[in-house]
């Protein structure tokens, strides 16, 4: 009987190592709103086959992003306070006050403003990327606390 349970345990473990180590199935991206943040996507894009997503690997994007460090970041916020409907007054503070930031951290503001200048087209692909897969209640939320963040 303890071999039956050995070969038994034995199986189960090689079933769960094989399907631990089995890629993921890919995100589908024609569930998601095609229409810019805080906009209702047109009728006619709805059906729309995953061609439609934006291209970009996710991943990929966040560690350049991360790779850029605080003016990564600053244009991440910045990106989806674009996308939210920020005024131009509003993103022109926030990108203002994160160079001071980034400065008292020991960036130079010519530094920084090299770095922002390369992270701000990488931060506005990331926002159109999660845009095409975000529901309508979570663009809403998210749309809410980026705004606040720059007050």
């Amino acid at each position: 009987m303890s071999l039956f349970r050995s070969k038994s345990l034995a199986t189960a473990l090689v079933v769960a190592a094989v399907a631990a180590c089995s890629p993921g199935k890919e995100p589908s991206y024609d569930l998601g709103a095609r229409a810019p943040l805080g906009e209702t996507a047109p009728e006619s894009t709805m059906n729309e086959s995953a061609s439609a997503a934006p291209e970009g690997d996710a991943a990929a994007l966040d560690a350049k992003l991360v790779d850029l460090g605080w003016a990564g970041a600053a244009a991440t916020t910045h990106a989806y306070a674009a996308a939210c409907g920020a005024t131009e007054t509003q993103l022109e503070a926030h990108l203002a006050a994160q160079s001071k930031q980034a400065e008292a951290m020991g960036t130079s503001t010519e530094e920084f403003e090299r770095q922002l200048k390369e992270a701000l087209p990488i931060a506005a692909r990331r926002v159109e990327i999660d845009d095409v897969a975000m529901a309508a209640a979570r663009r809403a939320d998210t749309c809410e606390s980026t705004l606040e963040s720059l007050e």
